[in-house]
């Protein structure tokens, strides 16, 4: 098996701000600093059902846990679970869901470091019991 690593850009790839609207971003990208960013050791998870109110990843969390997705499942809960990501007391607008009853899986993803303190997520359904409520999220938590 021979392996071919092509460095540089070759004459037919399109160039990278020729495309979908003029720049994208790869996994990890930090144009400001023009590197590839990456967690060392970002294997943690937490899994958790039928809480209320903010549920903290990690023992204590603080600024700085990476938290790479959330997958949510809501098994006969008789409505709609909706999920809001907080970076500390602070809720993310963006990441704020909703997965149906339907025990299929959503998964929410994130990949950032937190800035204000540690991620805490908090739930609600539309109607039926919290407790069918299933999550699990992975990332590196303190």
């Amino acid at each position: 098996m021979t392996l071919e690593v092509i460095v540089g850009q070759a004459n037919n790839l399109p160039n990278r701000n020729d495309l979908a609207g003029g720049s994208f971003l790869i996994y990890g990208e930090n144009p400001a600093l023009n590197v590839i960013e990456t967690v060392p050791g970002a294997s943690d998870y937490q899994e958790w059902s039928g809480a209320t109110g903010d549920v903290v990843l990690g023992a204590v969390g603080a600024a700085g846990d990476f938290l790479g997705e959330i997958r949510v499942r809501a098994a006969s809960v008789g409505g709609t679970v909706t999920t809001v990501i907080k970076d500390g007391t602070i809720p993310l607008d963006s990441f704020t869901t909703t997965a149906q009853a339907d025990n299929t899986t959503v998964t929410i993803v994130v990949n950032r470091k937190s800035k204000q303190g540690g991620w805490r997520i908090n739930q609600t359904v539309s109607a039926g019991t919290i407790a069918n409520v299933k999550n699990n999220a992975a990332g590196k938590f303190r």
